[in-house]
């Protein structure tokens, strides 16, 4: 058995092979065996307080499974007969999970012991339900309180706003809302404006940030930091917010614009990533690479899991997307979940957004640190880009190895936008720092309200080791402070 996963083991550094770098000096990728003759349409995974993984599937099942010798999961369905479930939440003791499914929130109990649910309790379904095919419900996850935090998509049903086909369907509540729902089932409307949010997590210090893909009134991919009673652009949702004025239907594109939040990080569309998926914050302590509290995002489109940064600037949250990962096995990459041994389990699903893909995959770090660009951070005159080792001075002090251009994305009803007027941006110097892992990249001056695309070419680190992925993009809301 060992030898034969080592045959199927797929081992890699992203695109390492085409940069140079040999693959097996960085990550493993390999699949996880799942339940015979189940599909794992992975729509969430999280760990029961005595170490088992409880995934819930598309399909509408949860999926107990125990680790064995070696890596293998012994696997037991837990329940079954759920409407898409896209979330799962371990619960107060190992006989209790929470299930988001389409229509509600639902806990489920063995009461007798016997590894099978044999109870189903509605905690909540205040949104209610059409069924209408693009009315999925994400979460749970808990908040600082033990609230449950949850995010509803918009119907795919005609609205008002000229165009936009992304509207709340009648007999339902609170499409596109971000919401809380009390240890006792109280509902709480928390913020309003999103789209499509397949992705829900909460950072280390116990803030909510969730993903949205691109459509009408979404240029591209995000990642928003959620905040109460903030708007995130998407009018559709202002037909429950009793508190907007005036009419949200009345309502120009360029008041919405003034008054939407602005997403934390932009993921440009085609070169990472399609369809965000879920952001998990690595608490791995340095198991997994150099990359310790940074964000990881998969991606259900396209077979990539990327990489963020973010920083604080002017009070709120802003930053980078990196290329991390990219392989066919992670098509479909739905949900992130860390193994205590530092590993990351990749859930995959199918389910008309890839064909084929369904099952678990584990990614594992090899020890070896990979060369990359660790965080890039705005500066008043550009930005300080980190790497993950000291590099070569001749290289990483030469503006030349740098190459910069910006762009924007229009807030508009139409699906998606093009990257608007793409500007390139002159390198003035690049200073590297003592300890040669900082270079100070000085472009004269940063305008807000853009992306940033930094590509580095040609650089090397001290050790002769190549770069992995040599591209950020930066989210530029507020401008550093002299």
């Amino acid at each position: 058995m060992i030898a034969k996963k080592i045959i199927l083991a797929l081992v890699l550094c992203a695109s390492a092979a085409a940069l140079g770098e040999p693959a097996e000096k960085c990550y493993t990728i390999e699949n996880v065996a799942g339940p015979d003759g189940a599909a794992l349409e992975v729509g969430g995974m999280d760990w029961m307080p005595d170490g088992r993984l409880a995934v819930c599937t598309r399909r509408g099942e949860v999926w107990m499974g125990r680790e064995k010798e070696g890596g293998k999961f012994e696997w037991k369905r837990f329940a079954a007969g759920l409407q898409e479930a896209l979330g799962i939440l371990h619960g107060e003791s190992n006989d209790t999970v929470y299930v988001m499914q389409r229509p509600e929130l639902t806990r489920l109990v063995d009461r007798d012991g016997d590894g099978v649910a044999d109870r189903y309790e509605t905690v909540c379904a205040a949104w209610g339900f059409s069924g209408n095919y693009h009315e999925f419900a994400y979460g749970p996850v808990r908040d600082r309180e033990g609230n449950f935090v949850g995010s509803l998509n918009l119907s795919h049903h005609p609205d008002d706003w000229g165009g936009a086909f992304m509207g709340v369907a009648p007999g339902t509540k609170y499409r596109g809302w971000n919401f809380k729902v009390t240890k006792d089932g109280q509902f709480i409307p928390w913020a309003v404006g999103l789209r499509s949010p397949n992705g829900i997590g909460v950072s280390p210090d116990g803030e909510i940030f969730v993903t949205d893909n691109q459509g009408e009134f979404v240029g591209t991919g995000v990642l928003y930091h959620i905040q109460q009673n903030h708007f995130y652009g998407h009018p559709s949702s202002l037909v429950d917010n009793k508190d907007w004025r005036p009419d949200p239907k009345a309502t120009t594109i360029e008041e919405l614009d003034k008054r939407r939040t602005k997403p934390v990080v932009m993921f440009p569309y085609g070169k990472m990533g399609q369809s965000q998926s879920e952001p998990r914050w690595d608490t791995t302590g340095g198991k997994f690479g150099p990359f310790a509290g940074q964000i990881f995002v998969g991606d259900v489109q396209i077979p990539i899991v990327m990489r963020c940064f973010i920083e604080k600037v002017g009070g709120e949250w802003q930053g980078a997307c990196f290329p991390f990962l990219e392989d066919k096995k992670l098509q479909g990459a739905n949900r992130l979940l860390w193994e205590e041994s530092g590993s990351l389990l990749v859930g995959v699903t199918d389910r008309g957004w890839v064909k084929g893909a369904s099952g678990i995959v584990r990614v594992r770090w090899t020890g070896a640190v990979p060369l990359e660009i660790l965080k890039m951070e705005l500066t008043p005159a550009g930005f300080d880009l980190t790497f993950t080792k000291p590099l070569d001075p001749a290289t990483a002090g030469n503006p030349g190895s740098y190459s910069v251009l910006h762009y924007h994305y229009e807030y508009h009803k139409q699906y998606g936008s093009p990257e608007m007027e793409k500007t390139p941006v002159k390198v003035r110097k690049a200073r590297i720092s003592e300890d040669g892992r900082k270079v100070s990249l000085d472009l004269g001056q940063v305008l807000a309200g853009k992306v940033y695309a930094v590509e580095v070419k040609g650089l090397k680190a001290v050790d002769g080791a190549e770069v992995r992925n040599g591209v950020g993009y930066y989210t530029v809301n507020r401008l550093s402070e002299p």
